[in-house]
């Protein structure tokens, strides 16, 4: 063996002993995609600092939230589903109304989203509580399907349950520990609930994720490939304000006859005050030198580093405030491939409510306090518009088909069902309001019936 190569062996050795000492462990995945963990926590805490202390940041993040979320999303069901989903969603533990807009932008910024659900055994009511990425230090996978996650090991310490008598989650400091009865110090691990034993688990976690590479159980934020963009663009920042407050320093440069030299530099030891007169020969000419910083050369500069963030956040520059010279054909050819990204999003946020409350309405279930048996497509989600001008768009188009269609009919020497069966779906369709087959079945049933009639 190498000299190079026992020394590298024994920082490898240094560094296991180091993570063991540490208590951490990497999150289990496959192959290369996996972030290591030392990246992936540098990655969270840059993604949030990212996100309070640059504009450019906070407003991507903003933007995906307002787009996504719009003026509200609230789930909706049949009958006892319903029921149990109005209430879970409005209950004030919960208040998912209030907190979506803050679990999207989690979501975003993270790349994950970790939530425990702590079941109140009284009632079957599930509590929705988000744990931090960083405090997720192992995802166990099951041994014959890597993609089904099983259970969750946290590690934090200001996540504690109190005994079983409360049934509640309460996030308190070191020194209140002694006003519980019951403490979870150190790691916790939650069950999933594709667990066996998650049934009669007192608390479950769900995971949701974005931007996750295939071979990888963890995401990545929407803002992993601009942060180095954006920190240097703070920096420049920060160096063209520091400059420009270097510049307001100027010189006077006072040129006089070589044997008034000495007398003129005691004379003017203390320059003169600001609005006061200095009277002088022709012999006396006073020139005043600032630092010239060059300020059109950095726009350049600035100008593409705005530009990298816009193309890596996937949202035009228009969008963050930078007009520039973009008019108005332009900014409408830029913004439709970010709204497809969007709605594309949203409808990742369509499943996450929905799985969100199947998985809360199921651990009712489970202990025999909701009698019907869980449904997952009973629940829906409907979803905002991402564009005001959409519905004007879709209404055109399905008033432009509806007619087609008419006139088709017209020419026709008598009326087709199967024709009607291929042209309700697109009308639909193109009116932004799809239906299933079997609706389209039970409208041309109706349809034949009142003909017979």
């Amino acid at each position: 063996m190498s000299w190079l190569d026992r020394v590298r062996r024994r920082l490898s050795v240094s560094a296991d002993l180091r993570e063991g000492a540490a208590g951490w462990s990497s999150v289990a995945g496959r192959g290369s995609a996996e972030r290591p963990e030392a990246a992936r926590q540098a990655q969270y805490r840059d993604a949030l600092e990212a996100w309070r202390s640059n504009p450019y940041a906070k407003r991507i993040v903003d933007l995906i939230t307002d787009y996504t979320v719009g003026d509200g999303i609230a789930p909706v069901g049949p009958g006892e589903i319903g029921r149990f989903v109005d209430a879970f969603w409005h209950h004030p533990q919960n208040r998912l109304d209030l907190r979506l807009p803050d679990l999207m932008d989690e979501l975003s910024r993270s790349g994950d989203l970790f939530l425990a659900l702590f079941r109140n055994p009284a009632d079957g009511m599930s509590y929705v509580r988000a744990v931090p990425k960083s405090e997720i230090v192992e995802i166990v996978t099951a041994e014959n399907d890597w993609e089904r996650e099983v259970a969750y090991v946290v590690t934090s310490d200001e996540l504690r349950v109190t005994s079983s008598e409360e049934h509640s989650l309460l996030v308190t400091s070191s020194d209140d520990r002694s006003r519980h009865s019951s403490f979870v110090t150190g790691g916790k691990v939650f069950l999933s609930p594709a667990h066996p034993d998650a049934a009669a688990a007192e608390a479950v976690m769900v995971h949701y994720s974005i931007n996750r590479p295939v071979g990888a159980l963890l995401g990545e934020s929407e803002l992993a490939s601009i942060l180095p963009a954006l920190r240097w663009y703070n920096r420049m920042l920060e160096d063209r304000v520091r400059l420009n407050w270097a510049a307001r320093a100027f010189l006077w440069f006072v040129t006089v006859p070589t044997g008034r030299v000495n007398a003129k530099a005691e004379q003017y030891s203390a320059p003169p005050e600001p609005g006061s007169i200095v009277v002088h020969d022709e012999g006396e000419r006073w020139d005043m030198v600032a630092p010239n910083l060059r300020g059109l050369d950095a726009q350049h500069d600035l100008r593409a580093l705005r530009q990298a963030i816009s193309a890596g956040s996937g949202q035009p520059p228009h969008w963050h405030g930078d007009g520039g010279d973009v008019n108005r054909a332009v900014a409408a050819a830029m913004q439709d491939p970010a709204l497809r990204r969007l709605r594309r999003r949203q409808r990742h946020l369509q499943y996450v409510v929905a799985d969100l409350c199947h998985t809360a309405y199921g651990r009712a279930y489970e202990v025999g306090l909701a009698r019907r048996r869980p449904e997952r497509a009973a629940i829906r989600v409907a979803l905002p518009d991402i564009s005001r001008e959409d519905n004007e768009s879709l209404a055109l188009a399905a008033e432009r088909l509806t007619g087609a269609f008419a006139q088709l009919v017209a020419a026709l020497p008598g009326w087709s069902p199967t024709l009607a069966g291929q042209m309700l779906p697109l009308i639909f369709k193109f009116a932004g309001e799809p239906v299933s087959p079997g609706l389209t079945q039970m409208i041309l049933d109706e349809l034949r019936v009142t003909s017979d009639e």
